[in-house]
């Protein structure tokens, strides 16, 4: 399995278990510049921008470690971005976890 089909995988994946959460799925891959939300979900009407890493050994590291300071500011950019052309009211609320980062509007 190649880097994108990994990615592909891991994205796919991260989707079934948010429906399964009652979750329900706005987006995938939306792209502002050349920086990309993974996922955008929707849950107790709250947006959630959802990084996804996907891991074929642990030997890299852990997934969240990959998600860089510089990284956050790109996906907090790119979910401000979001939040405007779709033209919502939510503010933005950011909690990093260790296992994804996520912006959450509230």
């Amino acid at each position: 399995m190649n880097h994108l089909d990994l990615g592909n995988f891991g994205e796919d994946y991260a989707c079934r278990y948010l429906q399964k959460k009652n979750y329900i799925i706005r987006d995938r891959k939306y792209t502002y510049r050349k920086n990309e939300i993974d996922i955008v979900a929707e849950k107790n009407n709250q947006l959630i921008v959802i990084e996804v890493k996907t891991r074929q050994t642990a030997e890299i590291g852990e997934p969240w470690q990959s998600v860089t300071k510089r990284k956050q500011k790109e996906i907090i950019k790119v979910a401000n971005q979001y939040v405007q052309s779709k033209d919502t009211l939510k503010m933005p609320f950011i909690q990093l976890g260790k296992s994804s980062l996520f912006v959450i509007f509230v």
